[in-house]
Order: structure tokens, then C-alpha cells, then sequence
């Protein structure tokens, strides 16, 4: 997460108890506590959004070679070298 000249990247450590995983954000430069915010709103919707539900799916497909099929959802990025595609599962 960019903001200005600061930034702040996802962290990550151990829950209390060994309870799992507790996610954060790190940040630095003058605006860092602004880029850190705005990171823990992302994780905070992710955590209220999507964190129990079915994960997307990621495929690589090279230059010359053809997707077996595009399924509704399905995100494709066109790099230099062959296709990225990432599927969401409907409900």
C-alpha cells in the first residue's frame, strides 16, 4: 500500500495460544501511519468478506498454448510471455 512516499506491506505472526495466524501491516516514511491504516482496512475486509469462503484459483498458460476453458469470474492478464488467469468461485 503506497501512500505519498510512504508505504506498508502485510505482516504476519503467530496468534496468541497457537491460535492461528494474526495479520498486520508494517509501515515507513512520513505518511506510514496513513499506508498502514489503509492496510488494515483491506485485511479487516478481507477478514469480514471473503477469509471463509472459497479460495480463487491461479493458472499460468504460456504463449502457444490455449486455456481449457474460461469459466464466469475469470480475470486473464495478458504478459509477455503466455496468460495469467484467476478464476473467483460463483456462489
Amino acid at each position: 500500500m503506497v501512500r505519498g512516499g510512504s508505504f506498508a506491506y502485510l505482516s504476519m505472526r503467530p496468534a496468541l495460544e497457537g491460535m492461528g495466524a494474526e495479520f498486520g501491516a508494517r509501515a515507513y516514511g512520513r505518511r506510514g501511519q496513513k499506508a498502514a491504516r489503509a492496510m488494515v482496512e483491506q485485511i479487516q475486509a478481507w477478514h469480514e468478506l471473503a477469509r471463509n469462503r472459497p479460495e480463487p484459483t491461479f493458472a499460468y498458460w504460456p504463449t502457444g498454448t490455449a486455456p481449457l476453458h474460461l469459466s464466469e469470474g475469470t480475470a486473464v492478464l495478458n504478459k509477455t510471455n503466455g496468460l495469467v488467469m484467476i478464476s473467483w468461485p460463483t456462489d
